[in-house]
């Protein structure tokens, strides 16, 4: 164990996918760091029926052209270290 009494564990494959497909999402934006918006983009995209089952009214297609509107005019959300 590490001194702050966690241990640092592999991804598991199908987090390790959704991590290399916000850094794609962020790469073919030209944006500099991978943010909020990314992972968003990339999670609706892997996972927008349980987003929907999750927040009644949501349509993950209408969030998942919304979000990828805003990567395009350069809205990439705060880095992920900054939002949680």
């Amino acid at each position: 164990m590490s001194e702050s009494g966690s241990e640092t564990r592999p991804l598991a494959e199908g987090a390790q996918r959704l991590m290399r497909e916000a850094v794609q999402k962020q790469q073919q934006n030209g944006h500099a760091q991978t943010c909020v918006n990314h992972w968003l983009l990339a999670l609706l995209e892997r996972h927008g029926a349980m987003a929907e089952a999750l927040a009644q009214g949501l349509s993950a297609p209408d969030l998942q052209r919304y979000v990828a509107d805003q990567l395009q005019r350069g809205t990439i959300g705060d880095p992920l270290e900054q939002a949680i």
